[in-house]
């Protein structure tokens, strides 16, 4: 009865990794899980085309229809912050408020210490990551808090805009002891699964073979090269627009705390002659240029099928995608307040330990499981002399590539992240009253014309010569949308 025994603890086994090769969210068959995903994959790629050459009304359509099919809430998070940054892109800064509300208190939950560490290593090692509800990044996290903070002061409630600017802030400073919490409690999950493959009784070594072509593969994919003063995930763009609102909100003891967290890292002229200027007399008032370029860096897949191998890796090292080389305003070079791209890189490096250490360990636990159960197939053949024990023996053995064939299908990398976010930030200020023609690669590209607006304490949508003015200028691969904000 040896051979029955083996029998049952190697289909156990099977239909465990079976079980896990699927979401768990989503009944069905193989074939129609990947229907679902193909869609999920096309949907994300329509979003995207349509975001990037300003069809925002399509995007909000595309994402909302998403948000409305996942029943499961698997991908819900991301959609409501592609959705909710798009409507704020479109000016639509209740529906944006709608959608990044909801994204905040999920994150905010996520967030919370050791909520989803257990459930990522046991996803990767059993199927892999994709089978989990997307969990976001910090930077998402940050940048929902600030857009939020945008569409208040759009909507002229200051009050609640600075509720979010503070909050934009207070997540900045969580992120290096939340990642250090993480990647603590990740590890340690990794080394508990470690010691008790250790301790099993009769399992197999994987080849030494096995464990150097890993090696060979993950020694390609090392941390990133990044600019000095992004290792804290501190992004000067949410730095110097909170320092310029509390500057014109008459908090100047923030405003100076911000404005030098954004001058240490980027070194712009203008973010310094902000801060130089924090407690002299403002006599005049100031037009503001903010501009986001580019698309930034995305995931995508490192794998090889054989092994059981898969991580995500941030495409073309992390560079994105610049749509413009140089801005100009009135002929004077656009300096870069923020190399968005670099915050994108500094989680990821930060992150990437436990990527490779999941990967690995979910390559060295199929490799076990296949070999395992066509290993019983074979002992049961050569041990058994019946021919009940024989057919048993030839149907572990088929267990055996069958389950090789289900852990190939399901190693994959979880390539989720937005994409609505800018590669790069450019920065520039005038006098209010004063005229500018902004330049790209040489070429006009948006007359900056004031006019002296009637009504100071409501939002114009105009360039006020007679009030503070942020001019933000999204540039896409197709057009570009152009918001001012009014500020005293």
């Amino acid at each position: 009865m040896n051979w029955l025994k083996g029998c049952s603890v190697s289909v156990c086994a099977l239909m465990l990794i079976v079980g896990c090769a699927n979401n768990p969210s989503h009944s069905g068959s193989s074939g129609s899980s990947k229907v679902k995903v193909k869609k999920i994959e096309d949907g994300f790629n329509k979003f995207e085309q349509a975001y990037y050459n300003k069809d925002f009304k399509s995007a909000s359509e595309i994402s909302q229809n998403l948000i409305e099919a996942d029943k499961h809430q698997h991908d819900t998070l991301l959609w409501k912050l592609q959705n909710g940054v798009n409507a704020f892109t479109m000016n639509d800064y209740k529906q944006s408020i709608t959608s990044l509300t909801d994204v905040n208190t999920s994150f905010d939950n996520k967030f919370k210490e050791g909520a989803t560490a257990g459930g990522k290593v046991l996803a990767s090692t059993l199927g892999n990551e994709k089978n989990i509800p997307y969990k976001g990044n910090v930077y998402e996290w940050v940048l929902a808090n600030y857009y939020l903070a945008l569409d208040y002061a759009f909507l002229n409630d200051m009050d609640k805009a600075r509720v979010f600017f503070n909050q934009t802030a207070e997540r900045q400073r969580r992120a290096k002891d939340y990642f250090a919490k993480e990647i603590a409690k990740e590890q340690e999950n990794i080394k508990k699964q470690e010691e008790a493959k250790a301790k099993s009784k009769g399992k197999k070594e994987v080849s030494a073979q096995f464990l150097g072509s890993l090696n060979s593969l993950t020694d390609k994919y090392k941390s990133l090269e990044l600019m000095q003063g992004y290792e804290n995930f501190s992004n000067p763009l949410v730095n110097y627009v909170s320092g310029i609102f509390y500057l014109l909100n008459n908090d100047k003891g923030k405003a100076e705390g911000y404005l030098k967290e954004a001058f240490a890292i980027s070194h712009a002229k203008v973010v310094g002659e902000d801060l130089a200027g924090v407690n002299k007399a403002r006599n005049a008032k100031t037009t503001w240029v903010i501009v986001e370029d580019g698309e930034q860096p995305l995931l995508e897949e490192v794998a090889d099928k054989d092994l059981y191998f898969a991580m995500p890796y941030l495409k073309d090292g992390g560079k994105g995608t610049d749509f413009k080389q140089k801005y100009s305003l009135n002929g004077k070079d656009l300096e870069v307040l923020s190399n968005f791209n670099e915050v994108i890189k500094a989680e990821f490096n930060h992150k990437l330990p436990s990527i490779t250490a999941r990967a690995v360990s979910a390559a060295v636990t199929k490799n076990l499981l296949s070999r395992g159960v066509e290993a019983a197939g074979k002992a049961t053949e050569m041990a058994s002399g019946s021919a009940a024990g024989q057919m048993v023996g030839m149907g572990l053995k088929m267990s055996g590539k069958a389950m090789k064939m289900v852990n190939a299908s399901t190693t994959q990398a979880d390539t989720r992240s937005s994409s609505v976010f800018p590669n790069k930030i450019y920065a520039a200020k005038l006098k209010a009253s004063d005229s500018g023609v902004l330049n790209a690669d040489g070429m006009k590209l948006l007359d900056l014309n004031p006019t002296k607006c009637e009504k100071t304490d409501v939002q114009n949508g105009k360039i006020c010569s007679n009030t503070n003015n942020i001019v933000f200028i999204r540039t896409l691969k197709t057009g570009m949308s152009v918001s001012v904000l009014n500020l005293k």
